[in-house]
């Protein structure tokens, strides 16, 4: 991968590699690249991953290198595109025009509902970042382990592909033709709950008091800890205040038990036409919206779909033996 001179319109790449050593090849040279350049560079991937790169290219490559732990910040995917928003902020407001950042929201082990939600937030990087320019974001997918499926998704959410992570193989890219963001997930279904012991009751204004109470009793009963309990209360009372605020003054709440995550959903005949909506930190204004971003900082994944046919559904899962990252 080579510099060059200007300012380039936002690049979203999908590396596509085999083996550690190939990541290491690869993704070392983009990062030593950006720093002869004078470009900061963000690297987001496995703690494990982190402690080699930092072998090949310092702790911090002179202060232009920052590290984050991939599996921390990307617990919950719908919480990576604020961090990316946060890292290119911090650099325009120091008059950094051009940056770079790698990021590997995927690896082996994913469960098929994160899976799910990664690919969109990969589809989603096009849109929240489609008029920054100087950014070049790549994500390294790691085609020994990981399914054919997820490498065809990451075909189709990069507008450039490289296969291969040697030096050379990075210094061509192949554009995808005709790509186009894909918006389906917001309008695609969420598949219903295996399990039998589905609780689900209806409210309005002067019944969301019992969607709490029914949260409070279903989460003890199925063993979490008290602060993620209060975390799912406040969740779950945030998108039910939004579905009677802006869903037509009512919905329905499920909950339910899944390989160990408490699920709670709620559904509306609203209609939310921003797909970022959930992944925009709220400014000082707090008529503005804020429950779904509140949301994504209190659960282990959220998942929102919505279209004009069905309504809207917010689903949120908190793991019963797991502390928030």
């Amino acid at each position: 991968m080579t510099s060059g001179h200007g300012v380039r319109d936002f690049r979203h790449e999908a590396i596509l590699y085999e083996g550690e050593t190939e990541f290491l090849e690869g993704v070392a040279a983009f990062v030593i690249d950006g720093l002869a350049a004078g470009e900061p560079s963000l690297v987001m991937v496995s703690a494990e991953k982190i402690d080699a790169l930092r072998g090949r290219i310092g702790a911090d490559g002179d202060g232009l290198v920052e590290y984050r732990d991939m599996s921390v910040v990307g617990a919950n995917p719908a919480r990576i595109i604020p961090a990316w928003v946060a890292f290119a902020l911090a650099q325009e407001q120091r008059g950094v025009v051009r940056m770079r950042g790698v990021g590997e929201p995927i690896w082996p082990g994913r469960a098929a509902a994160q899976l799910e939600e990664c690919h969109w937030h990969e589809a989603l990087i096009n849109t929240a970042f489609a008029h920054l320019q100087g950014f070049w974001l790549v994500c390294p997918y790691d085609v020994a382990v990981l399914d054919p499926s997820v490498v065809r998704e990451a075909r189709q959410t990069h507008p450039l592909v490289s296969d291969g992570a040697a030096p050379e193989s990075l210094r061509v890219h192949s554009l995808v033709e005709e790509f186009v963001a894909p918006t389906f997930p917001l309008s695609s279904s969420l598949p219903q709950p295996d399990s039998a012991a589905v609780t689900e009751i209806a409210f309005d204004s002067g019944t969301a008091g019992e969607v709490r109470a029914l949260v409070a009793a279903e989460g003890a009963r199925a063993g979490l800890l008290r602060s993620r309990l209060e975390d799912l209360i406040l969740a779950v009372s945030e998108v039910a205040t939004n579905s009677i605020e802006h869903g037509g003054g009512r919905g329905v709440a499920r909950i339910w038990v899944d390989d160990g995550d408490v699920v709670c959903e709620v559904a509306d005949r609203g209609v939310i036409s921003d797909p970022l909506v959930d992944r925009r930190q709220p400014g000082a204004d707090l008529s503005g919206p804020r429950g779904l971003w509140t949301v994504n900082q209190l659960c282990d994944l959220v998942q929102v779909r919505s279209s004009r046919d069905t309504g809207s559904v917010v689903r949120v899962r908190v793991n019963a033996g797991r502390k928030l990252a």
